[in-house]
């Protein structure tokens, strides 16, 4: 039974009447649930998308504690995938969230993940190979998403901003990508967050420092831009 009248009742009040019970029915697929992609997920789930995919890998570790809002004390070294779906569940139970305990890998892995027809896609992993093979094949599926860059090193929220790949700057992570993909592959028209502010230099054992509230605003951008898109092509 569909319960977002009242759970939802403030996204319908913000785009209109309905607006929530037809987000329920669209379906977002969030590659990387960490700092980034689990700010993201969140505040999707939160305005009322009913479906998700959640992909990652990995597990919680202690030192995702200063900006991961899955990584608590108790689900230190649980999946991510698997604790965001739980989180999600919680946020709201009549939706269906899917948790994907995997890392891509290959082209094949990507293929057939994107073979299960989304509405939305963020992007908020951080290996170059496969993040420049996911952008590829959703560009060439022609399917809407959303690619954060590094978040990492940064300290000004303000700064954050959306733009098309080949107008960013300041970032190590989207001019790595911009050689890749607008160089090499000659694609354009990709939506990423990024921030121009010069990261500070943090790294240790290859390793970059964060701070609690930047992660969080990428994933929001991330989540603004998912939900601009799905509220727009609503029928």
């Amino acid at each position: 039974m569909y319960n977002g009248e009242e759970r939802f009742s403030r996204t319908d009040l913000l785009f209109g009447e309905n607006t929530a019970l037809k987000l329920a029915e669209k379906k977002v697929l969030v590659v990387g649930v960490g700092g980034v992609g689990g700010h993201a997920a969140e505040n999707i789930i939160r305005a009322g998308v009913g479906n998700a995919v959640l992909l990652d890998g990995d597990t919680v570790d202690i030192s995702n504690c200063n900006r991961q809002i899955i990584a608590l004390d108790h689900t230190i070294g649980s999946p991510k995938a698997e604790v965001l779906a739980d989180r999600c569940r919680q946020i709201n139970p009549s939706g269906t969230f899917i948790a994907i305990t995997k890392f891509l890998k290959t082209p094949e892995d990507i293929a057939g993940i994107l073979d299960r027809e989304f509405d939305f896609i963020v992007d908020a992993i951080d290996d170059v190979p496969v993040k420049v093979e996911l952008i590829r094949q959703l560009k060439e599926k022609n399917l809407p998403f959303i690619s954060s860059m590094g978040a990492g090193g940064k300290t000004d929220p303000s700064q954050v901003a959306i733009a098309d790949l080949g107008k960013t700057h300041g970032c190590p992570l989207a001019r790595i990508l911009r050689g890749k993909l607008l160089k090499e592959l000659r694609l354009k028209g990709i939506p990423c967050v990024y921030s121009p502010e010069p990261p500070l230099r943090s790294f240790t054992n290859r390793k970059i420092g964060s701070i609690s509230y930047m992660p969080a605003v990428f994933g929001c951008f991330c989540a603004s831009a998912a939900l601009r898109h799905l509220v727009n092509t609503a029928d």
